[in-house]
């Protein structure tokens, strides 16, 4: 009996998505709907398309005519024609009215992506409140999902107008602010990436911030920056150190822009922004995340803390952070629970204002660092207190750096007076490779604390529980993994330790990050096969994660090893010191073939007496804590220790600081600092007019070579034989090259040989790459270009004097014929070159290969030799109309014989060579 036409659908979309895992492509199903185009969409290039229909007909048990393999643009398109060969039953078919309603339904499939969800809620409830964003009197601004659909799509516009590609880049530099929320959404809608950044609020620092915040931009190569009217100052000065900068706008101009605009199909494995870890001062490591690993971990979390649209959130976090971005915004829009946003500023000013926002909205959930549980400790007086109900707080989530157990116990003593319950208390564990959360402790119990034996904890690495009263660390457990995701604690070597055995957390699942953006050697040191290093160091007890340091935090003194933030804890007990403002590390001493102990704290104490009184202080508390004093204490004034936006302790940069010297300096006042940006801002200027001058001046030159050899050049192809004619283009190809002086370096030159046909396969970085190849692979090869070259008649004669053949990318028949074409000049013993990746963009990064030439490969048992080129993106970059010189290198590798057959052979095939010439050629592997 044949099966309507959902389960039609169900089957055809279910053998897809087998399909596209098995090629490598990780989607989950409900990104796939009917309307998903095959190549567009779903990267499914002509060959892919002959296997997955070879699977359609096994699973239908039918036979689809070539005359319709052409007109297939998308999934539906399948069944139509299915339906009309009366492969399946058609009446089960909707109505064109009932189609519609079916759609509406099906749109939930785009709800595994951002903007899908927030489509979804502006379609169905354009009305419904999203954020009650507070400003500092505490005065509401409500934003409803449709407004915020509505500007969204006017800022995509905008970008859209200004020149904005897909996968490229956009930097968000904006404070808590209705704009941020259409900046980031509108970034997606037009196919962009969002890059959130911290603006400027310490003006003591905006030298410090400026290079900071050029290096991170730098790396992640933004397009655009969009911010604020009163930052247009310093974002100019930043443009001067972005080479990709194109432009910077506000929110306001980019919505007055009236391009037509038509909603980009955004899938579950596209790119939905890049965060910048805390440590990203020297070496930038931008988090990419796709929707997937969002919404991944979105779902993972909801299944332990069961969010649902009546919890109502209430935040202060920065909105680029990732607990504030990810956890509280993202979330809400995602479960469709409103958002009381507050700035931080305001938080930091009035740490009660938090607390009376849960008390007046009856927020359910809230999250915050430790540190700002400890700041309302301190700031916080009864008085300002009087009437508070938290008896709605059903989740206090404490994440992002060290849960301390003495600040769980005493925020709970001080507020369960104001219906706060102990359970409330959330201690989590994440961190932004595994998009935000990764460990959560069961609901309705009250926080888990494991006291253990120090000495033993610090000598032995082991958490031997212990009764005594001294002598004792109490570490706080963060829970399990969320479902969908596993961790493991592992020695030096990787081997799994046992329980209460102090190693480095590896985790994997769903939310792990893709890659540190453009930064391929940070990325293969944390990845191990399937896991991620974390860096932190931690034990398991139960399968619970008790969460212990950073690995680099960790100070070895005397065959002990000391954690900071035990220290820094008991260093901020001593009167005189700030709260969440001490830093504890260690320095080298090889004389003693130790570390020595550094403290550094901050005071509002002036006078020396008093200021002597409390290092006095530090060392003797310091002493009864670990038995030993600390090597130097260092008093400094507020805000000197480096901190990350979410106000967590950056050790490293802290402990650099000391290295150089920069603590003990008096604070450069604003005005020099400024005078020095745009000093070294008009140097950078200069530096680059003059470069781009000489970009000019080569590129003219090369201009005029090519004018002057342009006529002998075709007159001695026209001349010669067509037999004669690949090789005289490989001559003359090496003869422009160096008049030209593009210098090229050939590695690997045995393999490329004229031996017997082989198929030679090398990525596309640049125009030059075709070139560059001729010069340099045997006389004849036929290179297999683009059919679009043709349309250009004297380009069309070149090439077909060379003996070169086109193919059609776009027009399936004509392509499965020309895989044919390629198959028949193997058969006639010539060898052929092909650009795995199809094309080639601004950004650098090997993109994934078409599968024709491994196919080929081994339907033929063809050797296969791969070839990778550096350094012609650097030449001439996609986008760009000035020619800069380089070195070249060509790499050629050992030629592969295949020995199997079949589809798979073919795909394990790609993936060896993709991998051979991802490291050859330096750049990282694109997942789109």
């Amino acid at each position: 009996m044949k099966q309507g036409y959902q389960d039609q659908q169900s089957r055809l979309i279910r053998l897809t998505e087998e399909y596209l895992k098995e090629i490598g492509v990780h989607r989950p199903i409900l990104e796939i709907t009917l309307q998903s185009k095959l190549e567009r969409d779903l990267g499914i290039d002509s060959l892919g398309r002959v296997e997955l229909f070879h699977r359609i007909e096994e699973e239908f048990k039918g036979h689809l005519p070539e005359k319709f393999l052409g007109e297939i643009e998308c999934l539906e398109d399948i069944l139509r024609i299915l339906a009309e060969q009366k492969i399946i039953a058609s009446q089960n078919r909707p109505s064109n009215k009932i189609k519609k309603i079916i759609n509406r339904k099906e749109h939930h499939f785009d709800s595994d992506t951002l903007i899908g969800n927030l489509r979804k809620y502006a379609l169905d409830h354009p009305d419904r409140p999203h954020i009650y964003l507070l400003n500092e009197h505490g005065e509401e601004l409500v934003i409803t999902y449709g407004a915020l659909y509505e500007d969204s799509q006017k800022v995509a516009r905008g970008l859209i107008s200004k020149g904005l590609k897909r996968g490229q880049t956009v930097a968000i530099m904006l404070p808590t602010s209705e704009d941020f929320f259409p900046a980031f959404l509108g970034i997606q809608l037009a196919g962009g990436i969002p890059v959130p950044i911290y603006p400027p609020f310490r003006a003591s620092k905006i030298e410090e911030y400026i290079k900071r915040e050029a290096k991170i931009l730098s790396n992640a190569e933004v397009q655009f920056l969009i911010t604020f009217e009163q930052t247009k100052g310093i974002s100019k000065i930043l443009q001067s150190f972005i080479p990709s900068l194109k432009g910077v706008f506000t929110v306001d101009s980019l919505k007055k822009k009236t391009s037509p605009y038509s909603n980009n199909h955004v899938l579950s494995s596209d790119p939905a922004m890049i965060q910048y870890t805390s440590g990203s001062t020297g070496d930038p490591k931008g988090v990419l995340l796709t929707h997937g690993n969002i919404i991944a971990n979105l779902k993972s979390a909801q299944e332990v803390i069961s969010l649902k649209p009546s919890d109502v959130i209430v935040s202060w976090l920065p909105l680029y952070h990732d607990m504030g971005l990810i956890g509280s915004w993202l979330g809400s829009l995602y479960f469709g629970a409103p958002l009381v946003l507050m700035s931080p500023l305001t938080f930091l000013n009035r740490p009660d204002r938090w607390l009376w926002a849960i008390h007046v909205y009856r927020g359910t959930l809230s999250a915050a660092p430790n540190f700002a549980y400890e700041l309302c400790l301190k700031k916080i007086k009864d008085e300002d207190i009087a009437g508070l109900d938290l008896s709605c707080w059903r989740l206090a989530l404490n994440g992002a750096e060290s849960v301390q157990a003495s600040t769980l116990d005493r925020f709970y003593k001080r507020f369960k007076s104001c219906g706060l319950k102990q359970e409330t208390l959330y201690p989590v564990y994440g961190l932004a490779e595994s998009t935000v959360a990764l460990t959560f402790p069961p609901l309705g119990h009250k926080p888990k604390i494991d006291i253990i034996d120090r000495e033993i904890f610090e000598k032995q690495g082991k958490a031997m529980p212990s009764k005594k009263n001294s002598g004792v660390t109490r570490i706080v457990s963060c829970g399990k993994p969320i479902p969908h995701h596993s961790v493991k604690i592992v020695d030096e070597k990787g081997r799994e330790l046992p329980e209460r055995k102090v190693g480095t957390l590896w985790f994997k699942g769903p939310s792990s990050m893709q890659e540190y953006y453009h930064n391929p050697v940070a990325t293969k040191n944390i990845s191990h096969n399937s896991w991620l290093d974390s860096g932190d160091l931690a034990y398991k007890v139960d399968d619970e994660i008790y969460p212990v340091a950073r690995k680099k935090d960790v100070i070895i003194k005397a065959g002990h090893n000391l954690y900071p933030q035990d220290i820094e804890a008991a260093t901020e007990l001593v009167s005189g010191v700030r709260k969440g403002c001490s830093c504890a590390f260690g320095v080298s001493n090889p004389e003693q073939g130790t570390e020595r102990l550094v403290i550094v704290a901050e005071t509002n104490s002036k006078e020396k007496f008093e200021r002597d009184r409390i290092v006095q202080n530090i060392t003797a508390r310091i002493s009864d804590v670990l038995g030993f004093p600390p090597d130097e204490v260092l008093l400094t004034n507020p805000g000197t220790i480096p901190k990350t936006s979410s106000g967590k302790l950056q050790r490293s940069a802290c402990k650099a600081a000391y290295l150089r010297n920069e603590l003990k300096r008096a604070r450069i006042p604003l005005w020099i600092q400024i005078v020095k940006l745009s000093v070294f801002s008009f140097l950078l200027k200069l530096g680059k007019g003059a470069k781009e001058s000489m970009k000019a001046i080569y590129t003219l030159y090369v201009f005029c070579v090519l004018l002057i050899i342009v006529g002998p050049f075709i007159i001695s192809i026209a001349c010669v034989s067509n037999n004669l004619a690949p090789k005289l283009g490989k001559l003359w190809s090496k003869i422009i090259l160096l008049l030209c002086g593009m210098f090229y370096r050939v590695r690997g030159h045995q393999y490329l040989t004229k031996c017997h046909p082989t198929i030679f396969v090398a990525n596309h970085a640049s125009y030059i790459d075709a070139i560059v190849l001729t010069a340099v692979l045997p006389a004849g090869t036929i290179m297999i270009a683009k059919e679009e070259l043709l349309h250009f008649a004297p380009l069309k004669w070149l090439l077909t004097k060379l003996g070169h053949v086109s193919i059609h990318r776009q027009e399936f028949k004509q392509s499965v014929r020309d895989y044919h074409k390629i198959e028949d000049i193997l058969k006639f013993g010539h060898s052929v070159l092909i650009f795995a990746e199809g094309t080639f963009t601004f950004a650098q990064g090997i993109r994934p290969f078409k599968m024709g030439a491994f196919q080929l490969s081994v339907d033929k048992k063809v050797a296969l030799c791969p070839v990778s080129l550096k350094g012609t993106r650097q030449v001439l970059r996609d986008e760009s109309y000035f020619l800069t010189p380089h070195m070249i290198e060509i790499y050629a590798h050992p030629p592969i014989i295949p020995t199997t057959k079949g589809w798979r052979a073919a795909l394990k095939l790609k993936n060896i060579v993709r991998q051979i010439i991802g490291e050859s050629s330096g750049e990282p592997l694109l997942r789109h």
